[in-house]
């Protein structure tokens, strides 16, 4: 596959215009405390070459990090707090012996925990 063929498949990843959109509303809240993570698997997906999976990482963790800060914002009127609750979650060990959190996995658990060990979760959200 030539460089266009590759960018081509790339551009019909089919949740690449929500995360899009994720991104829009992430910088609109001015929620910058989340672009480390998203570099984090940005440069995992640049190193790949740009490869297919690693975009859909990329894309996973941006949908689950907006699904988290939309879910978390929803039961208080402040961001009361948000900024410390993504520093506790980003350095908690998922995996024995694992970086924290460079894992789409790992990111998706640590947060869905989060939200259930503190009530602010009715049920599993669809992209966490």
């Amino acid at each position: 596959m030539d460089s266009a063929e590759h960018v081509m498949s790339l551009s019909r990843h089919p949740y690449l215009d929500k995360a899009n959109f994720c991104i829009k509303a992430i910088k609109s809240a001015n929620h910058r405390i989340v672009c480390g993570l998203f570099l984090d698997f940005y440069n995992q997906l640049k190193v790949s070459g740009f490869s297919y999976e690693k975009l859909s990482d990329f894309i996973e963790v941006i949908l689950a990090t907006t699904a988290f800060f939309v879910r978390y914002r929803s039961y208080s009127s402040s961001t009361d707090g948000i900024d410390n609750v993504y520093r506790l979650i980003l350095s908690e060990k998922v995996t024995k012996n694992a970086v924290p959190c460079r894992k789409v996995s790992d990111v998706k658990i640590s947060m869905r925990r989060y939200l259930q060990d503190r009530g602010r979760s009715d049920k599993v959200l669809g992209y966490m």
